[in-house]
């Protein structure tokens, strides 16, 4: 799978988190969370359909890590048309997923994770994100 491949993928996550307009962080736990308490979803968690999540994917919320065969077979699930290889822990999918997670739990607030996204996800991946085109109509 070739990284624009999963453009699809990123574009779901930062659509959901613009959409959502705020970062999940729960701040009783003082950490980011796939699903928090009141609902929110991180960039990860945005992913991932309700029928296929599970509170249990919060002990593995990161899909790039070898062992998260659970946490990448409901993302795979929930999203078929992509074709994602929940097996294999090096797919590209992952590492891009991987990268949105990170860039969610370092940022203040959703627009700096979709403009971080954006900048990161084009010069790690070369993932060209038109944020006017495929991002604002939310």
């Amino acid at each position: 799978m070739s990284y624009e491949s999963i453009k699809p993928l990123v574009i779901r996550a930062l659509k959901g988190m613009k959409a959502q307009g705020v970062i999940a962080y729960d701040t009783h736990a003082e950490q980011c969370f796939l699903r928090t308490d009141s609902g929110l979803a991180c960039a990860v968690g945005q992913v991932i359909d309700n029928a296929n999540y599970d509170p249990n994917m919060e002990l593995s919320a990161n899909p790039d890590l070898s062992g998260n065969d659970f946490l990448r077979n409901a993302i795979a699930a929930s999203n078929p048309n992509l074709d994602l290889d929940s097996e294999n822990d090096k797919d590209q999918a992952w590492e891009a997923l991987g990268t949105l997670q990170e860039i969610h739990d370092t940022s203040d607030n959703v627009e700096s994770f979709i403009e971080n996204s954006i900048k990161q996800i084009h010069e790690i991946y070369g993932i060209k994100i038109d944020y006017q085109m495929e991002i604002a109509d939310v």
